[in-house]
């Protein structure tokens, strides 16, 4: 069960974060997504969650998960942010391998969340 509920969490992820997110994106400039986004992965950590724990747990968990992924992804945000205001140009273009080792670790953190969340369900099963 544990390894199940982890790899629904993990696809949930790549389905809110590649699939849904491309809606919400014109162009990297012209992002406009950033609640609806977080509220899309909290909606289906909740979806995957209340097959697992009691709803009311679901519920909590599932808004920590939007909350999680709004400063994970606002922390990476900055930090790109701040490189293409200190260097002139975007990281993307500027430092490639520095730029995907700070998409990794986006990645990292939100799957280390998803640990967590299953971690927690487990303690209330």
């Amino acid at each position: 069960m544990e390894l199940f509920l982890f790899l629904l969490l993990t696809l949930k992820h790549a389905v809110c974060d590649l699939y849904l997110q491309s809606f919400l994106t014109i162009n990297k400039r012209a992002y406009w997504g950033g609640w609806q986004h977080y509220v899309h992965h909290a909606i289906g950590t909740l979806a995957v969650l209340v097959w697992f724990c009691d709803p009311v747990i679901a519920i909590g968990l599932a808004v920590a998960d939007g909350i999680a992924h709004w400063h994970i992804d606002w922390a990476k945000h900055r930090l790109l942010s701040w490189y293409e205001t200190a260097n002139g140009v975007g990281m993307e273009s500027a430092s490639r391998n520095n730029y995907w080792l700070v998409q990794a670790l986006d990645q990292m953190l939100h799957f280390a969340t998803y640990f967590i969340l299953c971690l927690i369900v487990l303690g209330h099963s």
